[in-house]
């Protein structure tokens, strides 16, 4: 193959800026042109650094993309719903993921055993509504595996009534553990991606903190909470740390009564934005319905409301 004697591949990535540098022993040239990359720490070229005599193939337009492998990804409320999908999901790039849950032990039982088959895993409770049970979380978490790189702030419940029919304990507990929990968790966090230099957190927001909609008046709310701590933090946080809001629409988890599009269809999203290979706007969005074939715009509606009725808790279980 023409690549077979290659010494150095020199990547341009537009979309990054810098031109860079990788050992041959280190990449996988048919690979690249299938857009992965294995091979995250690269270093930077100097100028001048083109003038010696290796032979040097240009590749231009090329997409750099986060390898996942041993990376430690924390996942609030993934016992079902996204948060399942997207853990599973995270342990086949070769991720080790924490599974965690506050009630549903059973079903956070059998993502972590499938999540341990994959890579090694872990299991905790928590309660995202307890500052005690989310320092216990990450305290484990770094006891386990020493760092946290990607946090998911997925958990999440709903109301579906208007504003007077919700009673004050469900309009606090949308509050608590969509909003009010993520922070907490976010603060809990970040100290530990500071130290290190580096992080991602990804925040689950929804089409409903874009939009208003009847019948989901608090949960719109959180949610529109939810993408304005992200815009904030994105402005004070270090180079180096990121936060993105990942926006879905009506997805067919126990919030919707399983209307809706794939919760898989949405960890795949999220996984594929913890790999940069999707892009947050400028405002730190990533719109799930302008990704998936399966997610359209009207989804973001929630035309299930109607149908549906009533308060489920979902990922926080």
């Amino acid at each position: 193959m023409i690549f077979a004697r290659l010494q150095f591949a020199f990547i341009y990535a537009l979309e990054i800026g810098s031109a860079r540098f990788l050992d041959k022993n280190k990449i996988n040239m048919k690979s690249i042109f299938r857009g992965i990359f294995v091979e995250r720490r690269v270093f930077t070229l100097t100028p001048g650094f083109l003038g010696g005599r290796e032979q040097i193939y240009i590749i231009k337009n090329f997409r750099l993309f986060m390898d996942l492998k041993d990376k430690i990804v924390l996942i609030t409320g993934s016992s079902q719903g996204i948060g399942k999908e997207t853990a599973i999901l995270f342990a086949k790039e070769g991720a080790n993921v924490v599974v965690t849950y506050n009630s549903s032990k059973k079903k956070a039982e059998e993502v972590f055993n499938e999540c341990n088959k994959l890579k090694e895993s872990l299991l905790l409770k928590l309660d995202i509504t307890n500052s005690e049970s989310i320092k216990e979380c990450v305290e484990k978490t770094i006891d386990k595996f020493g760092a946290i790189d990607i946090l998911v702030n997925n958990s999440g419940v709903i109301s579906w009534k208007s504003f007077l029919e919700q009673s004050e304990k469900e309009i606090d507990l949308q509050i608590d553990v969509n909003y009010r929990g993520l922070v907490k968790m976010t603060r809990a966090v970040l100290p530990f991606m500071k130290a290190q230099n580096e992080g991602l957190i990804i925040n689950i927001s929804s089409g409903a903190g874009k939009n208003g909609y009847s019948g989901l008046t608090t949960y719109c709310g959180t949610k529109f909470a939810v993408r304005g701590f992200t815009q904030a933090m994105r402005n004070e946080l270090p180079e180096k740390i990121k936060m993105i809001s990942i926006n879905p629409g009506l997805t067919a988890t126990q919030m919707t009564n399983f209307s809706g599009v794939s919760p898989r269809k949405v960890g795949e999203i999220i996984v594929d934005a913890a790999k940069e290979k999707i892009k947050a706007d400028n405002l730190g969005d990533i719109d799930v319905w302008k990704f998936s074939f399966d997610a359209k715009l009207k989804d973001t509606v929630f035309g299930a409301k109607k149908k549906i009725g009533g308060f489920f808790k979902s990922e926080k279980k």
